[in-house]
């Protein structure tokens, strides 16, 4: 037994197996079941992967070096939702004004409240850093994390509950604001819940995931720009 546990520590094929086929079956599992909020893939994949390599007893660390090609994709995957913003340039370029507008607004009110109501609940000043970039997609806001001296794997964790209770609550929400234009329902889940509420906006519709994509880019751009003066600013008001 300890040969095939060392073996399962070392061997990254093992890892990376776990994640691809624990989301191939949460992605099965959500779509048997009509795209059931409650069942949204990351969340649930999320939950079984914790499970299994706790009963493996492989570390976090290693696990994660393992599945650093996934990483990787982030990228190229992001910049892969170029193709629908092509295909929707027109109706883009017509909104270009309250595109942008949306994107400062409310990429400064997700800093902006994040911040300010883990503030008022005592939260620590890294907690408090690593807080910040949660609305913006996971590549761009590690970056932010380091450049603001903020904990980056903390950074991470609220990146991705953010694009889950984004991506779980959007439909929702929708239906109870009476929201029919679907350039709009991208943009607000573009600014606030990045690529996983992205992937949700092209299941909407391909124009919901043209604006999603775009204003998700925006705001990540924005927030890279923005962020270490806004950090200035609460260091010196809050004493960060």
């Amino acid at each position: 037994m300890t040969d095939i546990h060392t073996w399962l520590l070392e061997n990254p094929t093992v890892s990376l197996l776990i994640t691809v086929l624990c989301y191939y079956l949460c992605l099965s599992l959500y779509k048997r079941f009509n795209h059931t909020a409650v069942l949204q893939p990351v969340m649930i994949s999320i939950v079984l992967i914790i499970t299994i390599i706790s009963l493996l007893d492989i570390p976090y660390e290693r696990y994660f070096d393992h599945n650093r090609i996934i990483h990787f994709l982030l990228g190229p995957a992001t910049v892969a939702l170029a193709i629908p913003l092509y295909k929707n340039k027109q109706r883009i370029r017509q909104l270009a004004v309250p595109l942008f507008t949306a994107v400062i607004i409310g990429g400064s009110m997700a800093i902006f409240f994040a911040v300010s109501i883990a503030w008022l609940l005592h939260a620590s000043n890294d907690v408090l850093l690593s807080l910040a970039p949660k609305s913006v997609t996971t590549p761009i806001a590690l970056s932010i994390a380091e450049s603001i001296q903020a904990i980056p794997s903390l950074t991470a964790a609220f990146v991705l509950i953010t694009g889950v209770v984004g991506a779980v609550i959007a439909e929702p929400l929708f239906r109870l604001m009476n929201e029919q234009d679907d350039g709009i329902k991208g943009m607000a889940i573009g600014i606030s819940a990045h690529g996983v509420g992205t992937a949700k906006a092209l299941e909407i519709s391909p124009q919901c995931g043209a604006f999603s994509a775009l204003s998700m880019g925006l705001t990540g751009a924005y927030t890279a720009l923005a962020l270490p003066y806004a950090m200035a600013f609460l260091r010196n008001f809050w004493g960060l």
